[in-house]
């Protein structure tokens, strides 16, 4: 099976290692997208790594660089 996932914030990406691992206990699963540390951990090929969550204007501006790359 292959999957393209998309968890870019915290609880998305705890989220997404539990279904990789769901899935990986019932046969082969390649996963391929954007994720976090837990989501990799658990088999995903990050096609990026994800900039830190921000909140607000000040902090999004802060990790301007981040989030364009």
């Amino acid at each position: 099976m292959r999957l393209l996932l998309s968890a870019i914030e915290p609880s998305a990406d705890r989220l997404a290692a539990e279904l990789l691992s769901a899935l990986a206990s019932g046969g082969q699963v390649r996963a391929r997208g954007l994720g976090g540390p837990a989501a990799v951990a658990a088999g995903l090929d990050p096609v990026a790594t994800l900039a830190p969550p921000a909140m607000g204007l000040w902090e999004v501006l802060r990790h301007l660089g981040a989030i364009r790359r």
